[in-house]
């Protein structure tokens, strides 16, 4: 018999759960119940589950039921978020020159206000703290290092929030498993993490302040990541649709890995990604296949115009980027999308060979700031050379651009 799970902040961890009446209350406890496919457990709208502690793990269900995550009851969707609060005057200590310290047990990725107010600039060194803002994440201590003129919680107003290294949600070697009108906010690392999966349905989610965190923690790579959504190595008939993306450090919803991967069977429908980096990015090692994937019905907007540009690495504000080390693709359809100002390109398109398998068509194009295509070791097409690549290689052919 399958059963629904209720939880709300206002709940208690030895309640049963199994009616809104007497809810769960932390995420910690529904990861360590047994989920059986059909079961639900629904999120009390309204609420908000923060910290570290608060990052969702996945169970699965089977070809007899998925394993549902929803919500319940009325208001705002339920918020997930790995955020740490820092308003206190005594969070901080005072290192001398201006530069103030708190304890943080994993990296930063953001630091941000209750409003969506984005504070400062992360740096890479502690000599790099050099003006209001700009922060250090120290590894070996353990701390986060910011120059602020004066208290931080004082400067601040008393509205400090540390987006920590962390997934929102984690779903590796799952299958069956449906997400339904959760917001995941403010998280670290990945929105929503998927690995070699299957059946995967997530719809009516709002994503945002995704990413940020040091990727790699070894000191000198010097490199951030965050994805909204990303399914990372196989992954096989997944949907995502009716979802919201907005200011998402790299891409807002992707399809990658680095081990010989099949990915097949994937529909990404009626998103709105907004201030993202890149809206949609494909990529895999030369001995992995794309099949069946459809991008369809979106609207991607403003690449490369949120606070993810602040990256080291540039050129990436693109609309759709894959670059796929010559993976191999069949029946890849990108139509009937709406894309406007992608600051450095529209596409970035890895080699021919992927241009040859793909469906472009339908799709209104307007881009005041950037190129149309760029194709690596390859030509680049301008807006105005809209034209020359219809010709050239009978792509977009009902295509528009305004």
């Amino acid at each position: 018999m399958s059963k629904s799970i209720y939880i709300s902040t206002s709940g208690n961890d030895n309640n049963s759960g199994l009616s809104s009446e007497i809810p769960i209350k932390t995420i910690n406890k529904i990861n360590s119940l047994s989920l059986l496919a059909g079961d639900k457990v629904l999120f009390k709208c309204g609420d908000i589950w923060q910290g570290v502690n608060s990052s969702l793990i996945l169970a699965s269900g089977n070809s007899n039921g998925y394993v549902a995550y929803s919500y319940y009851g009325s208001g705002n969707r339920p918020i997930l978020t790995t955020t740490s609060i820092k308003n206190n005057l005594t969070d901080w200590i005072d290192d001398s020159g201006n530069i103030w310290s708190t304890s943080s047990s994993v990296d930063v990725g953001l630091i941000i206000s209750s409003n969506n107010n984005i504070i400062g600039k992360k740096v890479w060194n502690l000599t790099d703290i050099t003006e209001q803002g700009k922060y250090w994440y120290d590894i070996d201590n353990k701390k986060l290092r910011i120059y602020s003129v004066g208290n931080p919680a004082t400067y601040y107003n008393k509205d400090i929030q540390l987006v920590l290294r962390n997934h929102g949600i984690t779903g590796w070697s799952k299958n069956y498993i449906a997400i339904d009108g959760l917001h995941i906010s403010k998280v670290g690392e990945h929105g929503i993490s998927f690995q070699d999966v299957g059946n995967i349905v997530v719809q009516n989610c709002l994503f945002d302040y995704i990413g940020g965190a040091d990727e790699y923690l070894d000191k000198t790579s010097k490199m951030r990541f965050g994805n909204g959504l990303e399914f990372w190595n196989s992954a096989h008939d997944t949907v995502v649709q009716n979802c919201v993306f907005n200011q998402i450090y790299d891409g807002a919803f992707t399809t990658q890995g680095n081990l010989k991967s099949v990915m097949q069977h994937q529909s990404f429908n009626n998103n709105v990604c907004n201030n993202c980096e890149r809206p949609t990015e494909f990529w895999c090692t030369p001995d992995s296949v794309f099949s069946d994937i459809k991008v369809e019905n979106n609207q991607l907007l403003n690449s490369g115009y949120g606070w993810g540009h602040e990256r080291l690495d540039t050129g990436n504000a693109r609309a759709l980027a894959i670059t796929s080390m010559s993976s191999t693709a069949f029946g890849f359809s990108f139509q009937h999308n709406i894309i406007t100002n992608s600051k450095d390109s529209i596409y970035r398109i890895s080699d021919y060979n992927w241009i040859s398998s793909m469906v472009l068509d339908y799709n209104i194009y307007s881009n005041s700031d950037g190129m149309f295509m760029h194709i690596n070791n390859g030509d680049d097409y301008t807006m105005d050379k809209f034209y020359l690549w219809k010709s050239n290689f009978a792509k977009d052919v009902h295509s528009i651009v305004i």
